[in-house]
């Protein structure tokens, strides 16, 4: 985990520094606005009624696994209706995706559509079965369009 220090180090002399020693400050911020996008979408999935109500019977963790520069694992962890996100690999999820940080940062802003990243092997389940996240997808499906208001609200 890089340092605040080596963050704002690196945006005072980044001009002075060479891509190989920026990239992974720059991966870090990315990392970071990404997770902090997810946590808006997680904290405002939980105070649905509606969507409590579709998942008040599921006990499920799902993992995806953000591919490129350094992969950080995210977790969605839904428990009687009760929706959180953690940051850090699972130890046993129900499922685990791969996805590069680019198209999750399409799929949690509404760019992109999970169908379709799934569809061009963009969103490649490793753990898990077909037929059950079908059954838990529907109701899932609000988190990116949750995601879509918060981005579009955050670039007016």
């Amino acid at each position: 985990m890089l340092s605040l220090q080596s963050i704002l180090f690196v945006e005072t002399y980044g001009a002075s520094l060479n891509r190989q020693q920026i990239e992974p400050v720059i991966q870090y911020k990315r990392n970071m606005d990404i997770l902090k996008l997810t946590q808006k979408v997680i904290d405002l999935a939980s105070q649905d009624e509606s969507l409590k109500e579709k998942i008040k019977d599921l006990v499920v963790t799902i993992e995806m696994v953000l591919k490129n520069g350094g992969d950080v694992s995210i977790v969605f962890s839904i428990d009687h209706g009760n929706l959180k996100l953690i940051e850090g690999k699972a130890d046993n999820p129900d499922f685990r995706f791969e996805i590069s940080q680019r198209d999750f940062t399409g799929l949690m802003t509404g760019k992109q559509t999970g169908m379709i990243l799934m569809a061009t092997g963009k969103l490649k389940m490793v753990k898990g079965n077909w037929a059950e996240i079908n059954r838990i997808a529907t109701p899932l499906i609000m988190i990116p369009k949750l995601g879509k208001q918060i981005f579009e609200q955050g670039e007016r």
